[in-house]
């Protein structure tokens, strides 16, 4: 019965410890989840403010059927550049 018993506690340690010590592979070209504004908005780190601001100009000129992604976008430079209407059209975005 002893043995029994340290047979299972065994088995619980190892599997314990395999999931403990397991690391989360990295998927292929995934890359950090906070990388999504320069992958879908083309927005860098280094970008200036005037570029933002440049940016913001003319896509305020073409917002004609413009969709979430664009006004998701929109508003994380007006974030950047301190512009109060980020608000709004983060909630267009939505």
């Amino acid at each position: 019965m002893r043995k029994e018993l340290y047979a299972i506690l065994g088995i619980i340690l190892m599997g314990v410890g395999a999931c403990a010590t397991a690391q989360e592979s990295p998927r292929s070209g995934s890359g950090s989840p906070f990388n999504l504004l320069q992958r879908a908005c083309d927005i860098q780190e280094n970008t200036s403010l005037k570029t933002l601001r440049e940016q913001i100009g003319a896509a305020l000129k073409s917002l004609d059927g413009a969709d979430a992604l664009t006004y998701f976008c929109l508003a994380t430079r007006m974030e950047r550049v301190g512009d109060y209407r980020a608000a709004q059209y983060y909630e267009k975005a939505i």
